[in-house]
Formats: structure tokens, sequence, C-alpha cells
């Protein structure tokens, strides 16, 4: 069978167009582990052609790839299940196919092999799972085969990417805008990693998270599924100069964005690597109770206001009281006043 590189087959497959048939608008999944409210602030990731032809691992795109029969068939969707059966037929084999020979013949150092799959192919949370997933060899033990790229497959008559702009920005497109963000946040946290994605019937749009940033999350400009190389453009690798195509000529394209989502979660280092953990703890301060001064405490039989201690002025001295382990501060004018010892007064009886 003939081969191409793998840039060629990332930017010049054709993805068919999804055709929406019978479809019904409504609100995005809700769950009690997340919610529109859990994104304070989303951010804005500049991902372009030139960050991917000019990584460390760019090298990969001159790999030669077997080519693939792009379907013919028209392929109508009317919900995220019947998209998500689509797109494995039309998107997800043409990524396995470049991520396989991406770790051909040998794998990039500082990485290791891993496979796109259905997010049911890790170790699973029992509140809920993501779509789609990047994971190791079947042969490691699901409990630690954790999720290094979760994806959400959504509608985009439900969400999308320009549901904050202008003409439409209201209350509810925003809600249903961050509650999908909130899903994808929460999966990117409970599986501990970096990146991840949300993929609809008409776009791709790429996210991240940063260290130390727990209700925040960025998101890249969306890429159309349907965009590929046309016949007069002149879309080009150039000369390589220390694996990377300082000169290369392009248009980032779904196909492009997501092969790169995956090397990236295939990085081990651990400045950069996909393993980013859960995210910043509530301080140790908010879960304290702060004491009432009011409260009436025992003090020996008698109920009395707890006392406030005096500020120390220049005149007092610390000495340490005999037969106790505390610190009594004392006045020195007031004991220079106690010169004699009162006598005892009797106790009355019942």
């Amino acid at each position: 069978m003939d081969t191409i590189t793998i840039f060629d087959y990332v930017t010049k497959t054709k993805i068919p167009k999804l055709i929406e048939n019978n479809t019904k608008s409504g609100p995005n999944t809700r769950s009690a582990s997340y919610s529109y409210k859990d994104i304070r602030q989303v951010g804005h990731w500049d991902l372009t052609f030139e960050t991917i032809v000019n990584d460390s691992f760019a090298f990969c795109l001159e790999r030669e790839v077997e080519k693939r029969p792009t379907s013919t068939t028209k392929p109508y969707i009317n919900n995220e299940r019947t998209t998500e059966m689509r797109l494995e037929s039309v998107f997800w084999p043409h990524v396995r196919r470049v991520l396989d020979a991406s770790f051909q013949p040998n794998v990039p150092r500082g990485h290791v092999k891993i496979f796109c799959d259905v997010g049911s192919s890790c170790r699973r949370d029992p509140r809920s799972e993501p779509d789609r997933a990047a994971r190791v060899s079947a042969k490691i033990p699901m409990e630690f085969r954790l999720n290094r790229l979760p994806g959400e497959v959504k509608v985009s008559w439900k969400w999308s990417s320009d549901m904050t702009q202008t003409e439409f920005r209201n209350y509810e497109a925003n809600m249903e805008f961050k509650q999908v963000l909130s899903q994808l946040l929460f999966y990117m946290k409970a599986h501990m990693c970096r990146w991840g994605y949300i993929i609809t019937d008409k776009e791709l749009v790429c996210a991240r998270r940063q260290t130390g940033q727990d209700n925040r999350i960025e998101i890249s400009e969306a890429i159309p599924l349907t965009r590929h190389k046309q016949p007069l453009q002149n879309w080009r690798l150039g000369p390589r100069v220390k694996n990377c195509y300082p000169e290369a000529q392009g248009e980032l394209t779904a196909l492009l964005a997501i092969w790169y989502l995956h090397m990236l979660a295939s990085r081990e280092c651990l400045s950069d690597g996909w393993f980013l953990g859960w995210g910043p703890r509530p301080g140790p301060t908010q879960n304290i109770v702060t004491p009432d001064k009011s409260v009436k405490v025992n003090t020996g039989g008698l109920a009395k206001r707890k006392a406030t201690p005096k500020p120390i002025t220049a005149d007092s001295s610390k000495r340490k009281t005999a037969g106790t382990s505390g610190v009594t501060t004392r006045s020195r004018a007031k004991e220079s006043e106690k010169t004699s010892i009162p006598a005892k007064r009797k106790r009355k009886t019942a």
C-alpha cells in the first residue's frame, strides 16, 4: 500500500461533514461533581501551526504512514451518541493510524507509546468518565492506567466555541458554555493530567490547565473538522533544523492538532509532561470554626466569661509560679503592695 508522511496525512485527509438530522436542543450534562460555577476564568491557549512544527518531537511528522481510504458515506447525526459513532468511523481511525506510525520504528526519547481509545479503557472515576482517552498499553493493570488526555464529545447545537460571542451572549449561553468546560476540567483533575479537548460534529477545541490554577482553564481557537489542504495551497514542512521545521507552511487542521495533543500526552518529562496532579486543595483555615469569645467556660465551678489577656507593659515581668508549668505575668508594683497574707475565711457549713 502507498505511504505518505504523517504531515501530509494529517493535513490532506478530508473529514466528511456530519449532517444534522432531527436534532433536539437542551441542556448539557449536569452532575453533583462539577458545575459551571467552578469555572472562574477561561484563558486563551495560543496553539498554532508554528507551535506544533517547532516542538521537540516534530521530526515524527516526516515518518511514513500508510494511506487510508476516506469514507464516502453521508454520516447523519441527531445526538451525542450518534456523533460518537460517526466520529469513530470518519475521524478516530485516522488518529490511531498516525499515532501508531509516530512510534515506529522507535518511540521518541522521553515519550511512551500511547493509544487513542474510549474513556472506559482507563481507570474509572466512580462519579463519571469522559468519552475519550489516551492510554498506555492494555497490559498495564486498570487501576494504574490513567487517562492522559480526557476528551468530551458534544453536539454543536448544545455547545460551540462561539456561544459567548456578542450575538449569542446571554446568561444561559454562558452557563452552558462553562458547564461543558467544568465537565472537562473535572476529568482533567480527576486523572491528574495537563491537557484535554472537546470535539463536536463541527470543531475541535484543545484545552490545558496550569499549575496552581484550580478554577481556570485555557482553550485554543476552534479548529474546523473539515479543514484540509486544498490542491492549490502550498503546505509543506520545509527543511529540518534540529528536529524542527522553522520554514514550514500550512494551517492547523483537526487531525494535526489532535495528533499533537496525543504526542504531548505521551511525554514523560516531569516539568512539562502530561502529569500535573489534582490541583490546589482548600487552605487549612477554610475549614476551621472561629471560637466565640463570649462563650462561657468552666472555671472551677464558677461561670464567667473567658478573660482577655492584658498587654505586658514596661513595669511587667514574667516568672514561673511554683507548682505550675505555665508562665504567669505579674506587675512588680502589685507585688510590692502585698505585704501580708490575708487570713483564711471560714467555710460555711450546711
